[in-house]
């Protein structure tokens, strides 16, 4: 993914952007790790991810985290699958056929729990708009 300082002004649908997002406990695949990210997650703080987003906005746009899980094809089984839309190459595990792989050809999934509120200028890349329209409608808040 190439690395562009963008201002929130200027992002529009589908474009990918680093952000400092709060993730669900419940979205944390090995809850277990010791990791600094993990421990950031479980403590309710941000942590910089992989973001796609879906309603840009003059001076706050709506995102939600498309995580790798270690560029492993299949979700972990830690999770629930009616929470993640997978790219390909992850594979169909839940009731959601997987969407247009991404430019870096990585397994991911775009999290269906909510969309997420940023309001700092961050740094982008993007995806076609229709797959952005696939995911805000399987959404769940």
């Amino acid at each position: 993914m190439s690395k562009i300082s963008t201002k929130l002004e200027h992002l529009k649908v589908g474009d990918l952007i680093f952000a400092d997002i709060i993730i669900n406990p419940t979205d944390i695949a090995d809850r277990s790790s010791k990791s600094a990210t993990t421990s950031k997650a479980k403590q309710g703080k941000p942590v910089r991810r992989i973001c796609l987003v879906l309603e840009p906005g003059k001076t706050s746009v709506q995102v939600t985290y498309v995580p790798t899980f270690k560029e492993s094809t299949t979700l972990p089984s830690t999770l629930d699958k009616a929470m993640w839309y997978p790219f390909m190459p992850a594979t169909k595990e839940g009731s959601l056929e997987p969407l247009p792989a991404m430019s870096n050809g990585k397994a991911q999934w775009a999290s269906l729990r909510s969309k997420q509120t940023i309001a700092k200028d961050p740094i982008s890349d993007s995806v076609p708009v229709t797959t952005v329209n696939l995911i805000k409608a399987k959404m769940k808040a």
